[in-house]
């Protein structure tokens, strides 16, 4: 590994290197350090810090998160998306008792007035009949932020219906805002508020709180 260094090291130099005029006007080269010896610094660092995070990684259990104080930004990021993306799945196959399971036991889950439940149970009552009321469904979820000190995270959705009898097409524009916690090692949404910024009909699910003019 030493010796291909040394090699790219030569190869730089002569691509590089340019003579300089000094008082007796003969050409000398300013002196520059081997890359290779840059690289015997820079390489323990970067193993190191690949370990830390194969490290962290290691604590998961299943392949799922375990929440830890040094736990990446991005990482976390990544779990949280794969939440986000788990759920548009689950909710558009109508997988519903997979869908419940993205949430605590005791998550509580507001979308408005007639679409709120806390519990597995409730969930599962509310998912089913939101769900079975439309032949069809298609989630899309984007501009994911995710705050790593607090466990609250935001991401826009747009979510299209198709209902039976020839009734017309419904798509929701709106704003997940989250709450996360951890249970059994994993990460699971804790609280979920739905805020919508408009619909194709009229819908009686939350709406966004704007500020005024």
């Amino acid at each position: 590994m030493l010796d291909l260094l040394r090699e790219l090291d030569d190869m730089i130099d002569a691509a590089t290197r340019r003579p300089v005029k000094n008082l007796y006007d003969s050409d000398f080269h300013v002196p520059r350090t081997p890359i290779y010896a840059s690289w015997l610094v820079v390489a323990p660092v970067m193993i190191l810090t690949n370990q830390t995070l194969v490290s962290i990684l290691s604590r998961s259990q299943g392949g799922k998160l375990r929440r830890t104080d040094d736990t990446p930004h991005d990482t976390l990021r990544e779990h949280v998306a794969r939440l986000h993306r788990d759920y548009c799945v689950f909710v558009d196959d109508c997988r519903i008792d997979d869908l419940v399971g993205l949430f605590a036991t005791t998550a509580h889950i507001d979308y408005g007035p007639k679409f709120s439940a806390v519990g597995h149970d409730a969930m599962r009552t509310l998912f089913t009949s939101l769900r079975t009321s439309c032949e069809q469904t298609s989630h899309h979820v984007s501009n994911i932020d995710v705050d790593p000190t607090t466990l609250t995270g935001c991401a826009y959705v747009m979510a299209w219906h198709r209902f039976p009898g020839g009734q017309p097409d419904l798509v929701v524009y709106g704003r997940y805002i989250d709450e996360f916690t951890t249970e059994n090692g994993a990460l699971v949404i804790a609280r979920r508020t739905l805020r919508t910024h408009g619909a194709s009909a009229p819908m009686p699910f939350n709406p966004l709180e704007r500020l005024s003019g």
